[in-house]
């Protein structure tokens, strides 16, 4: 149930990583700059992931040598409680969305840092900071659905390097105007009402 620091740290590995759904606590550098190649399929009872648990070797502030090479989407599950500085930052072979589970309120700094291939980004209505770094040159991003009615609070360069004025960023119809002017979110040029695309049968008359 427990993955202790630095466990696997450097050790080379290469396919798939698989982790089975009783381990709930991974910790710092567990899975540092191991060359994986392939996919992640992260516990469903995962409640803890340390820092730099699956990160690439860090060179400061922002700069993370590719070095796991993660591919596909990432899973976070529902489960997760607790998501430390730098866990996959310089994952840069993640694609396609990353969605944020209700049970963190707090992306903490550099988290997916160098995450550079990640397209789309879905933050929960549970979302109440985005620390410093958090998102930086995740140069991949063309979509950001935000769910928080109150307008999450973000910290200097959390979206560095990202192309604030590519695309729009979606928010709660009743907070687009607080998002406009809020901290970090000011930042990005067009601001509008999230709506759910709700597809429903048709029936010929």
């Amino acid at each position: 149930t427990y993955l202790g620091e630095s466990a696997f740290c450097g050790c080379n590995l290469n396919g798939h990583l698989v982790l089975h759904d009783n381990i709930k606590f991974i910790g710092g550098y567990t899975f540092y700059s191991c060359e994986f190649r392939g996919e992640l399929i992260l516990p469903q009872d995962l409640e803890t992931i340390g820092e730099f648990a699956f990160s690439g070797p860090y060179y400061p502030p922002y700069s993370f040598k590719d070095s796991n090479f993660f591919s596909g989407e990432l899973k976070l599950p529902a489960s997760l409680k607790e998501l430390q500085q730098c866990a996959f930052a310089g994952c840069s072979r993640i694609s396609g969305t990353l969605e944020i589970p209700k049970s963190l309120t707090a992306i903490q700094s550099r988290a997916f840092a160098d995450c550079s291939s990640i397209e789309k980004l879905i933050l929960p209505s549970t979302m109440d900071v985005i620390k410093n770094g958090a998102f930086a040159y995740c140069y991949g991003l063309g979509s950001i659905v935000c769910n928080a009615v109150n307008p999450p609070y973000v910290e200097s360069d959390a979206f560095a390097g990202v192309a604030k004025d590519n695309f729009a960023v979606e928010v709660p119809e009743a907070s687009v105007a607080a998002y406009r002017t809020a901290q970090g979110w000011s930042e990005f040029k067009r601001i509008v009402a999230h709506r759910e695309l709700v597809c429903r049968p048709y029936f010929a008359t």
